[in-house]
């Protein structure tokens, strides 16, 4: 498992796919296939009963082998960002997983509850060019905002 850390900024936004529509993950026969779905847990890492990180899980199938980009957004229902995840990561051929981690402190901050879409799911080469672009991989279970650390 690869786990891509936090970031605070993400490429132009592209469309993103309407709420309730069903996720996508396209296989263009890149270097890299995004898999339809995700795992989703929550992180309290201090044990206060609070989460830290919203953490998804997203499969991908790697046909070549290399360090790679990646970066996902978080959106309520009403599409407005809540968070944003990614950083290096380094890829080896095969299936396997990337654990995007979104700061709990961000999701509060915003105060909008979820469920969250993870969208704009993107890897992109050392050339910066995106290899493998999900737009819409579906929705979390329902958090409150409040779930999470300050």
């Amino acid at each position: 498992m690869r786990r891509a850390a936090l970031i605070l900024t993400l490429a132009a936004a592209t469309g993103c796919a309407p709420a309730g529509e069903p996720a996508t993950a396209a296989d263009s026969g890149g270097p890299v296939a995004i898999q339809p779905g995700f795992r989703e847990r929550l992180a309290d890492d201090d044990g206060d009963g609070l989460a830290d990180e919203l953490v998804l899980t997203v499969t991908v199938e790697v046909r070549e082998p290399g360090a790679y980009q990646v970066s996902a957004g978080l959106d309520d229902s009403e599409r407005m960002r809540v968070g944003a995840a990614g950083g290096p990561v380094s890829l080896a051929a095969g299936r396997q997983t990337i654990e995007l981690v979104f700061a709990g402190s961000t999701i509060f901050a915003f105060r909008h509850s979820g469920p969250y879409r993870l969208v704009q799911l993107s890897i992109a080469d050392p050339s910066a060019a995106v290899v493998a672009f999900a737009a819409d991989m579906g929705a979390t279970r329902d958090y409150d905002y409040r779930q999470f650390e300050p």
